[in-house]
């Protein structure tokens, strides 16, 4: 018998590899299994782990803020003039104990500070990948960090000071944008940002419904200034809504789910067919996890 063991990460626990080695391990005796791992990855945490096996590429090491505005050692990878940078390396909810978990107060400055660091050092092209992250803040955070404005110690949206959309437009002129996605849910609504995946960083009733306010006038504002229906766009949900300046401010921003994007990587779809059995999962199994995450695609066949 063929197994195929493609886990996801378990969040806080171990890696993608990690969870896959440990599972086959319990074949090693079983002469009639033959096991194969294949790291299940989808733009969520772990995601920068598996390019890094699978590239050559330099770590680049960076100091930048936490979601709570404290430094921390943070890193993303070079491969030429590509960068790879994960929003859950310094911006992610294993940053904070869960007691200091409120997207109310917690920002995604510091991603914008590591994607600013590469576009100095001539990347031109940015693969953000989003899963993970403790913000809700429509990449307001990330746009400050990105331009080197003020960093303010809550959610940036909540305060309907946002950053120049010129300043914003100039600090990322000449680069494309790869945004890789774990989850299909879209930026407001029952399926969006806040309702879905507030209380899992922290928000109460009122938070939520604070930042969805608000993340409804910032839709509103940046839709202005595109074609794209934002409200609409699956996927732009993603970690607090991180993508949407992108989307809305550079046409040269695609947005596409991490799942899809490891699967041209790795060719999933192949290793699934050519086996009799798959054992997949993550950290968490939910009614999240048919929004596009990994394990509920690696079910789906």
């Amino acid at each position: 018998m063929k197994i195929l063991i493609c886990p996801d990460s378990f969040k806080g626990t171990m890696n993608a590899s990690e969870a896959a080695r440990i599972i086959a391990s319990a074949y090693d005796n079983d002469k009639n299994v033959d096991c194969r791992t294949l790291p299940l990855a989808d733009g969520g945490e772990g995601s920068i782990d598996i390019i890094k096996a699978q590239f050559s590429c330099s770590v680049i090491r960076r100091t930048a803020l936490n979601p709570l505005g404290h430094r921390v050692k943070g890193f993303y990878l070079q491969c030429g003039h590509t960068a790879y940078i994960d929003i859950a390396n310094v911006g992610g909810l294993n940053q904070l104990k869960e007691e200091e978990r409120n997207p109310c107060l917690t920002s995604s400055y510091g991603t914008g500070q590591l994607i600013s660091h590469a576009i100095a050092k001539q990347c031109k092209s940015i693969v953000l990948f989003l899963g993970g992250s403790a913000t809700v803040d429509g990449g307001c955070g990330l746009m400050q960090g990105l331009c080197g404005k003020l960093y303010t110690q809550m959610n940036p949206l909540l305060l309907d000071e946002y950053v120049d959309i010129i300043d914003f437009q100039r600090s990322i002129q000449g680069v494309s944008f790869t945004v890789v996605t774990d989850v299909s849910n879209t930026l407001v609504g029952e399926h969006g940002a806040a309702k879905v995946f507030g209380p899992q960083k922290g928000a109460d009733d009122a938070g939520i419904r604070e930042i969805e306010n608000a993340m409804a006038k910032w839709l509103t504002l940046l839709q202005k200034y595109t074609s794209t229906e934002l409200k609409s766009l699956n996927g732009l949900g993603a970690a607090g809504g991180a993508a949407m300046p992108f989307v809305a401010l550079n046409k040269q921003t695609s947005l596409i789910n991490g799942f899809d994007f490891f699967n041209r990587l790795l060719d999933y779809k192949t290793a699934v067919a050519r086996a009799d059995g798959i054992i997949t999962g993550e950290g968490c199994i939910d009614n999240r996890t048919d929004m596009g995450m990994g394990p509920g695609r690696m079910a789906q066949g």
